[in-house]
This record gives structure tokens, C-alpha cells and sequence, in this order.
């Protein structure tokens, strides 16, 4: 094994003892070791599958907004009574089921 040595700041120490309390683990050096080690053995699929959840989080958000407009609008043109009517129309026609009740 070869053997990789650097200073950190005693702040970043401190932080390291903090995190490698609450890993488990038996040192911050360890942990540190650890650390950079699953940093330089990652495969890419971890930023992959984040990407992907950022993705769809800001899909979700954007479809949101759009049924919230959509339901202005339709209120404002006169198209329905009620903003609620307008909800439930947008709630229906644009939110797929697990978005449906996050309409404003």
C-alpha cells in the first residue's frame, strides 16, 4: 500500500472527528481515508442517478407552476366560475396521479 499524507486545517479536523463519530468510525484518519477512497472508486452512476433526480424534482416543480398558471388563467378568461373548479380542471388534465394535490 502506498501512503498519502496532507494538512487540514484545524477546523476541517475538528469536522472530521465530528463526522467520523457519528460514521462510526474508529479515527478521523479512517474516515478521511475512507472518504477518499469512495471518492476516487466511484463509478459515475452516483452523479448519474443525482442528476436524474434533479431532473425530475425540477420537472415536477415546472409542472406545478403551469397548472398554477393554467388555473389563473382559465379563472381570469372567464372559462370557470370558481378557482376551484379551475384547480380540479387543472389538477385533472395536467398533473399525473402523485402531483395532484400540490396545486395552489
Amino acid at each position: 500500500m502506498n501512503t498519502v499524507s496532507f494538512k487540514v486545517s484545524p477546523i476541517v479536523a475538528m469536522k472530521l472527528d465530528e463526522l467520523a463519530f457519528h460514521a462510526n468510525e474508529k479515527s478521523r484518519h479512517l474516515f478521511a481515508r475512507k472518504i477518499v477512497e469512495d471518492f476516487v472508486n466511484r463509478t459515475g452512476e452516483d452523479e448519474t442517478v443525482q442528476e436524474l433526480m434533479l431532473l425530475k424534482e425540477m420537472i415536477h416543480e415546472l409542472r406545478e407552476d403551469l397548472a398554477t398558471a393554467v388555473a389563473v388563467l382559465l379563472v381570469k378568461a372567464g372559462k370557470v366560475k370558481t378557482l376551484n373548479e379551475a384547480k380540479a380542471w387543472a389538477k385533472k388534465n395536467m398533473l399525473p396521479g402523485d402531483l395532484t394535490d400540490v396545486i395552489y
